[in-house]
């Protein structure tokens, strides 16, 4: 197991998919929709900047200088698993009744391979998780955060998403190292493991 907790000298890991500039700006427009439908609800909530979109698989936290040079070799290397186009192109909030604390976009094609692909890679690293349980994985792209104020669940979602789904091209997952500051999170790519077939 690689998670650890977080002390000075730590570097914070996790796995993504990346997602290409045409997809960004989709989502950003449609971002720009939402801060505009929800008027003063807006207030306490943190969009994701555009350049930091991506797909979570594997969050894997804070672990040691030694045990993040070992994850970037074995996120080096191919996964057996063939490549696949995920869509996104759903309105999501979490949790789904109250008010929420993140808001998201999910899968309406892809989602199986999407699984199947966050297990292989939480194998390799010996992250396990029980798929029953209320955090077992769920494929989405955050798209922000609440803080403070929140409005209810539901008057979110009424908005729904207004956008053509947004189509992303799954050939690799992408190690990345993230930093974070006053000015938000930045993220740095270590490794890419290459999707080919089994």
């Amino acid at each position: 197991m690689w998670l650890t907790s977080g002390t000075t000298g730590m570097v914070r890991l996790f796995t993504a998919i990346e997602i290409d500039d045409d997809a960004r700006f989709a989502i950003a427009r449609e971002q720009a929709r939402i801060a505009s439908r929800l008027g003063e609800d807006k207030r306490g909530l943190t969009f994701v900047r555009t350049q930091n979109l991506h797909l979570t698989l594997v969050f894997i936290g804070e672990v040691g200088q030694d045990q993040a040079t070992a994850i970037t070799a074995v996120m080096g290397v191919t996964l057996p698993q063939l490549p696949f186009r995920a869509t996104v192109g759903e309105l999501g909030v979490f949790p789904v009744r109250g008010a929420p604390r993140v808001l998201w976009l999910g899968l309406i094609e892809g989602t199986q391979q999407m699984i199947e692909l966050h297990h292989r890679v939480a194998v390799r690293l010996g992250v396990t998780q029980d798929c029953t349980s209320a955090t077992a994985f769920h494929p989405h792209l955050t798209l922000a955060r609440w803080r403070g104020r929140r409005p209810p669940a539901h008057k979110v979602l009424a908005m729904g998403w207004r956008r053509r789904p947004v189509t992303i091209d799954v050939g690799a997952v992408t190690l990345f190292k993230s930093h974070l500051s006053a000015a938000g999170p930045s993220y740095t790519s270590l490794a890419q493991a290459r999707l080919q077939c089994p």
